[in-house]
């Protein structure tokens, strides 16, 4: 059984659980992710395959933020238990529950018009939740046959579209800003040949510099993707087996220091590594 059909195999059974199929999934660009296999299975059932651009981490920024907290919630919930599958519809739910503190409202409410309940609102209910709950057993006898019930529906709807506008608004006014900050920075597209120097991921260890280099564009491989390699024409040392693409926020042109004492026979190291 190849990875692909695994994966495939889990997914099927992810979906068989959900009350309705997703429109797309939006997944790394991993070999898995993009056979043939894999694709057809989905797109056959209407399901569209989105893959990321290489190395372009913006563009899957919130799914990456979104599991870290997952993982985060996940570990302070499991204790010394690791079965984590039993905990994880539990987690899904809280996080959901929770507030996003750039639109003022939860994600459940966004989607469905009200909070989520996790279980410590079982065992310690807030206040206006038990005073409805007190007013709806009252009113049970006659409740959907008032004039009541049916305006209540309509505000409730109004009220989940008014949410929606809202948060639709405030995310278009952000995409706007961050649109019109990458408009105005200038994009000049490298050139084979061309010395750049390349932004270290993560959190760099004390006295190591953010950018390494210098490295030699080889070949541009897609909109503002660049295949590199060191500067004697040899392929990249990296951690990981894969040779990467690079994308153009991740790189800056390289400039030799001026300016300096230099010895007569100084020349461009011939190789760079890279995290």
């Amino acid at each position: 059984m190849t990875n692909a059909t695994e994966t495939v195999s889990q997914v099927v059974k992810w979906l068989a659980h959900l009350p309705s199929s997703p429109i797309a999934f939006y997944t790394d660009p991993g070999s898995t992710f993009r056979s043939v296999e894999f694709t057809g299975a989905f797109t056959s059932k209407g399901i569209s395959c989105l893959q990321a651009p290489t190395k372009s981490h913006k563009s899957v920024g919130r799914i990456e933020v979104y599991n870290c907290i997952l993982q985060d919630v996940l570990g302070k919930t499991l204790g010394p238990d690791t079965d984590w599958v039993s905990y994880l519809s539990g987690v899904s739910q809280a996080m959901n529950s929770r507030v996003v503190q750039s639109l003022g409202y939860s994600p459940a409410e966004i989607l469905y018009g009200i909070d989520l309940r996790i279980p410590l609102d079982k065992r310690f209910p807030p206040l206006d939740t038990s005073n409805l709950k007190g007013s709806l057993e009252e009113d049970r006898a006659v409740w959907g046959d008032c004039e009541e019930a049916a305006e209540a529906v309509v505000q409730f709807v109004a009220s989940r579209e008014a949410i929606r506008r809202y948060v639709d608004e405030l995310e278009k006014r952000e995409l706007d800003i961050r649109q019109e900050r990458h408009d105005l920075s200038r994009y000049a597209p490298y050139h084979p040949g061309h010395l750049v120097m390349v932004l270290q991921e993560g959190k760099p260890k004390k006295l190591r510099p953010r950018w390494t280099g210098p490295f030699r564009i080889q070949v541009r491989v897609g909109r503002a993707s660049y295949s590199l390699e060191n500067v004697n024409g040899t392929p990249i040392a990296v951690s990981s087996r894969r040779l990467y693409d690079y994308h153009y926020d991740h790189l800056k042109p390289f400039f030799p220091r001026t300016g300096r004492l230099a010895t007569p026979g100084e020349d461009l190291p011939p190789t760079s590594k890279l995290r």
